[in-house]
């Protein structure tokens, strides 16, 4: 399982049931009495966002990491 340390801004991360949708930590957070959190928007929709546990993301009945994204070139430049 994930420790909060091992959870950064911009790890991607997939619910274990539903693969082919990745979702983008842009937020983590500590409220009094309660663990770690973290916001996450979709790749593809980033107005849709969730936030949950630093423990649920660590937790592979939920969620694991997604691929590291691709590297496009910028400005159509090629690589």
């Amino acid at each position: 399982m994930l420790k909060s340390s091992d959870v950064e801004l911009g790890a991607r991360f997939v619910k274990t049931n539903v693969p082919n949708i990745v979702w983008t930590v842009e937020k983590l957070f500590q409220i009094a009495s309660e663990p770690p959190h973290a916001r996450l928007y979709k790749e593809n929709q980033p107005r849709d966002k969730i936030t949950v546990a630093v423990t649920t993301l660590g937790n592979p009945r939920f969620f694991r990491r997604a691929a590291h994204a691709p590297h496009l070139p910028q400005n159509g430049a090629s690589g």
